[in-house]
């Protein structure tokens, strides 16, 4: 039961501080259900994109054994993007 609330944990401050910041940012007036959708959906996409990149670097450190360091130049700047 402990696993399974420190698994979810992150994913429930994320989605609470995407909440906050939905409804504290701009300069309308946004109503609770939709600020509350937003932040639902932008945890899962965060979340989703984060899983995806880890996976992603981690395939393509292998192609750092073939090609040296040139293959680290894209795993960094797709970091930043």
């Amino acid at each position: 039961m402990i696993q399974y609330i420190i698994l979810f944990l992150p994913k429930l401050l994320f989605s609470i501080t995407l909440f906050v910041l939905i409804l504290a940012v701009p300069s309308v007036k946004v109503r609770i259900p939709g600020a509350l959708a937003g932040a639902v959906t932008g945890g899962i996409l965060m979340w989703t994109v984060k899983t995806l990149f880890t996976s992603w670097s981690a395939t393509a450190v292998r192609y750092s054994i073939i090609y040296g360091s040139i293959a680290l130049i894209p795993i960094f700047l797709s970091g930043f993007i």
